[in-house]
């Protein structure tokens, strides 16, 4: 591809994306060689990263507050899910066969298996009255509930409920988001003796996010084109929040600093987005032109999110939500540094990689004469190029 046609990419590229581009600065925390980063969890001050999506991907990588290194040594797919209970760190597995969704145990030392499961993965865990519970997939959506000691089924998935994909607590319940087979998804409550529905609307396949903000109950739907929306429930009704017909699913969600956040994922590259809602309107928070945000978390009161999927390895980066520290990683371990200013003018740190936001926002400082033309081009060139035009 030559010049000119990088040029007229990066200028196409803005005219799309360019009312989108992040209002809020994130950052490369963690430049990944896996293929996705599929969960976070911040964890005895650590920051727990599960990944995959290919097989013997399913790695979790951990950061002490300076280097990354290797927590566990997986042999399936991907770690679904992350979450601290009763001061242990427990990650759901997925795989590719029934008996690889298996649940296991961390108490700062040693990785165990706390449940031997039969389905194909684990996808989701919350917490609820003191307990564990854990949402199973993909042949039956059974939930699972953990009391310290002892798994349990609490849900029995036989209305055709193929997968439990999200769990939330709201106003005394239990929420979780289900896949019903070919059909569309629901969600159903629990108040700590019977489930029962909550929704069974038509709003996409499944609930794949839930969370609590404002005194409402969030969720984020998928998984085809336009399915990508957000119904939020005040304890009596539904109603849309945010429906653009944009994503394919909204993949995660999180309340930070006083808004909701909302991960997202699309078939394509660019899709891959961080949405904010501050209680009355959506806006975009970042465009990473990855195809996938599969996870948020607050670690040492920062916003973390973990970045693609279905995508090429080493497309599983992990940013951060207002500061410059990046970190790079070998087959083992990881080194962090904070850089300063970059030499090449509209690129910020890390300076070894141009973004596709730093393009845009360079475009269209260019076209409001904050930036000459050839410094819009070296970027371009950069990001479309990195080997025969290396940033700085």
């Amino acid at each position: 591809m030559d010049r000119n046609t990088h040029i007229i990419s990066a200028i196409m590229l803005g005219l799309i994306l360019g009312p989108y581009a992040g209002a809020d600065t994130w950052s490369l925390f963690y430049d990944g060689s896996y293929s996705g980063i599929k969960s976070l969890a911040s964890h005895d001050g650590k920051l727990f990263a599960g990944n995959g999506f290919y097989p013997n991907e399913s790695d979790i990588l951990v950061f002490n507050g300076s280097t990354w290194s290797l927590s566990y040594d997986g042999d399936k797919n991907s770690i679904k899910c992350l979450t601290e209970y009763n001061g242990k760190l427990y990650a759901g597995l997925s795989g590719s066969v029934s008996g690889d969704g298996d649940i296991l145990a961390y108490d700062g030392n040693t990785w165990s298996t706390s449940y031997n499961g039969s389905q194909i993965e684990i996808n989701t865990m919350a917490l609820y009255n003191g307990k564990l519970y854990a949402g199973q997939g993909t042949s039956s959506g059974d939930i699972l509930v953990f009391d310290g000691n002892t798994w349990q089924t609490t849900y029995n998935a036989s209305e055709n409920a193929s997968a439990t994909v999200s769990l939330a607590a709201y106003d005394g319940k239990l929420y979780a988001g289900q896949e019903r087979g070919g059909q569309w998804g629901r969600i159903r409550a629990y108040n700590g003796t019977a489930w029962s529905d909550a929704y069974t609307g038509y709003a996409g396949a499944a609930a794949y996010s839930l969370a609590s903000y404002n005194g409402k109950l969030y969720a984020g739907f998928g998984s085809q084109t336009g399915q990508g929306v957000i119904l939020a429930y005040n304890g009596a009704n539904w109603a849309y929040s945010y429906n653009n017909n944009t994503y394919d699913t909204i993949t995660s969600l999180i309340e930070y600093n006083g808004k909701l956040y909302a991960g997202t994922r699309g078939t394509y590259m660019g899709y891959g987005n961080v949405l904010v809602f501050d209680g009355n309107d959506w806006s975009q928070s970042y465009t990473n032109g990855y195809n996938a945000i599969n996870a948020l978390t607050v670690y040492g009161g920062r916003l973390y999110a973990g970045k693609g999927d279905r995508a090429y390895q080493g497309f599983g980066d992990i940013i951060v939500l207002g500061t410059t520290t990046t970190s790079t990683t070998s087959s083992t371990s990881t080194t962090s540094t904070t850089q300063g200013t970059c030499q090449m003018p509209g690129n910020a740190p890390p300076c070894a990689n141009i973004s596709l936001g730093e393009v845009i926002d360079a475009i269209l400082q260019w076209s409001n004469g904050l930036l000459n033309l050839q410094t819009v081009i070296n970027l371009i060139n950069s990001w479309a190029d990195p080997v025969s035009y290396p940033p700085a």
